[in-house]
């Protein structure tokens, strides 16, 4: 399962990238909105960061604007995946960018027929909100599956860029699930890759044992890395 980074924070980013966690980040009007750069600034900094892609959300709401938006952004890096809205106006664009072979993702996922439509019109990503889905409907486990089940059984190349994720539980369920992408803010990442309470136990334990011992193959005066 791929992890994506839901934030523009810059050492987040960094961090998951140096770790080698990274497959893409996310961002959305609010999250752009809140970075002290510009909208411009942010996403070149976020694209420059990292190799993977980014996602970019339309900030207008009717067809027209919205399509003007989504070209522009979609033909400013090819790395860019423009986030659309799965509403009516929006899968009028989402149709238009599928006629140019231009990549996008369906987001404000909140039922799974949406789903269903974004991936008949050829979206590369589909993006549940999955907290919300859970306080709308019940149980998101079972939503998610519903939504994965038909992207297999109507052999879709969409693919599920789960989203709205508030505890690493849920990062677990969806790579047990087979869940292909994840977005994750960083409220989720750091409690991810933070040690277990107990492992500085084990690591005294190595660290006793070896006590010091000389080895030249273990030398680290003059590291050569």
């Amino acid at each position: 399962m791929h992890i994506w980074i839901d934030t523009a924070e810059a050492e987040i980013i960094d961090t998951a990238n140096e770790m080698g966690l990274i497959y893409g980040v996310t961002t959305n009007p609010t999250i752009l909105s809140r970075s002290p750069a510009s909208p411009k600034t942010t996403i070149d900094r976020i694209l420059a960061q990292q190799k993977g892609p980014v996602a970019v959300q339309v900030t207008q709401s009717a067809q027209k604007e919205m399509l003007y938006q989504a070209k522009k952004l979609a033909n400013y890096n090819n790395r860019i995946i423009v986030k659309i809205p799965a509403t009516q106006d929006g899968f009028k664009v989402m149709a238009s960018m599928a006629k140019e072979n231009l990549p996008f993702l369906a987001t404000t996922i909140l039922d799974v027929k949406q789903v269903y439509l974004a991936s008949i019109i050829g979206a590369k990503y589909v993006s549940p909100y999955f907290t919300a889905i859970h306080l709308l409907h019940g149980c998101y486990q079972t939503q998610a599956k519903k939504m994965q089940t038909i992207l297999d059984r109507q052999n879709s190349k969409t693919q599920i860029l789960a989203a709205n994720i508030t505890e690493v539980e849920q990062v677990i369920f969806f790579a047990e699930l087979g869940i292909p992408s994840i977005t994750i803010p960083a409220k989720v990442f750091l409690p991810l890759i933070e040690s277990p309470p107990t492992i500085g136990d084990h690591l005294k334990k190595f660290a006793d044992a070896w006590n010091n011992r000389e080895d030249e193959l273990f030398n680290i005066e003059k590291p050569n890395i």
